[in-house]
C-alpha cells in the first residue's frame, strides 16, 4: 500500500499527511523495500533524474525534490540527500541496470566530492560537521553527527563500489580509501575504547538503538567493535521489552542488524511484538499502511496531533 499510494509521478512521505512532496529521507530508506515488492525500476530511474535536476551547487541533493528553488547554492540535510546515491545503488542492486548508474555517476561524484570538500568536525580531517534533523521521530534521540558520518561512510563505499561497477579503477580505489580514512575517524570520534558504547564527539554516551543498529548495518564499526556493538543493541532491544525507539534513520536498520550478527531470536521478538511502540501495534490497531509516527495513535492519548 506504501508503493502505491505514494508512486505517483514522484515518491512522496506519507498518504496522511498534507505535504505530497517528494521527500528524499522517505525515498532512501524505503527503496530497497519497493524495488524488492514491486517493479519501480522506470519510476526510480524517472526520480533520480528528478534529483539530479535539483541539485545545489554545491553538490547537495535538497530535502526533497523536485526542489523548487531555482538554482539553489546548498543541498538539503546529509541523511535525506543520501538518496541521490542510495536509490540508483539499490535499483542497480534489484534490477542491474548499470545505465542508471552511469548516467547518475557524475552528480553521485559531485555530492561526495562536495560533502568531502566542506566543513570538518574540529580536530578531524575527515568526519563532515553537516547537520540536520537527525533520527526524525525517535522516541530517543541520537548523536546527529555520529548517524549523518555513519551515513556518509556508507555512501562513500557505495560509490567506490559502482565506480568498480564500471571498471573505473583510479575513482574506485580512492573512494575505497576515502571510506576507510571516514571510517577509521568515526571509530576513534564515536565509539569509547573500554565500554564499546557509542558517545558523541565530547564523549558523551549516546546508548541508543540507533546508535548501534544504523551504523552496524552500514558496515562502519571496526572488526574489534562490531560484536560489542551487537551485543548492546541486543541488549537494549530486550530492555525496552521488544519495543523500537528509532526514528527515520534507525528503523529499517534494525532487524538486518540484528540478524547479521547472531541475533535472529530478538529480531524475530522485535518484530512479532505488538506493544507500544512496535510494528504491528498500528496493525492491532486497524492500520492499512505504516504510520508516519509511531504515536499517530495510542490508546491512552488518542490520535496525534
Amino acid at each position: 500500500w506504501r508503493v502505491r499510494s505514494n508512486s505517483l509521478s514522484i515518491t512522496t512521505d506519507t498518504t496522511a499527511s498534507d505535504q505530497r512532496m517528494g521527500w528524499l529521507g522517505d525515498a532512501q530508506v524505503f527503496a530497497r523495500t519497493a524495488t524488492f515488492n514491486a517493479d519501480v525500476h522506470q519510476f526510480f530511474a524517472r526520480f533520480t533524474q528528478t534529483m539530479r535536476d535539483s541539485q545545489a551547487a554545491d553538490g547537495g541533493y535538497p530535502n526533497y525534490a523536485p526542489s523548487y528553488v531555482v538554482n539553489p547554492q546548498r543541498g538539503g540535510w546529509l541523511a535525506w540527500a543520501a538518496a541521490g546515491v542510495i536509490v540508483p545503488y539499490e535499483t542497480y542492486q534489484q534490477y542491474g541496470d548499470t545505465t542508471l548508474i552511469e548516467e547518475h555517476y557524475e552528480s553521485m561524484k559531485r555530492f561526495i566530492d562536495g560533502i568531502h570538500e566542506g566543513g570538518k568536525i574540529q580536530g578531524y580531517q575527515y568526519l563532515t560537521n553537516r547537520s540536520g534533523i537527525g533520527d526524525h521521530l525517535s522516541i530517543e534521540p541520537t548523536d546527529t553527527a555520529l548517524m549523518y558520518n555513519a551515513i556518509y561512510g556508507y555512501l562513500v563505499g557505495l560509490l567506490a563500489e559502482m565506480a568498480d561497477v564500471f571498471g573505473m579503477t583510479e575513482d574506485a580505489n580512492h573512494y575505497a580509501d576515502l571510506h576507510e580514512s571516514i571510517k577509521a575517524e568515526w571509530n576513534t570520534a564515536f565509539v569509547d575504547p573500554e565500554t564499546f558504547k557509542t558517545r558523541n564527539v565530547e564523549g558523551v554516551t549516546q546508548h541508543t538503538q540507533t546508535s548501534y543498529a544504523l551504523p552496524l548495518h552500514y558496515g562502519m564499526f571496526n572488526d574489534a567493535y562490531r560484536q560489542h556493538a551487537a551485543k548492546h543493541l541486543a541488549h537494549l532491544t530486550k530492555e525496552a521489552g521488544y519495543t523500537i525507539t528509532t526514528g527515520f534513520l534507525g528503523t529499517a536498520p534494525m532487524n538486518p542488524a540484528l540478524s547479521a550478527n547472531g541475533y535472529n531470536d530478538i529480531a524475530y521478538k522485535l518484530i512479532e511484538s505488538t506493544e507500544y511502540p512496535s510494528w504491528l501495534y498500528p496493525v492491532i490497531n486497524g492500520a492499512t499502511s505504516t504510520w508516519e509516527r509511531w504515536n499517530s495513535y495510542t490508546h491512552e492519548d488518542g490520535f496525534g496531533g
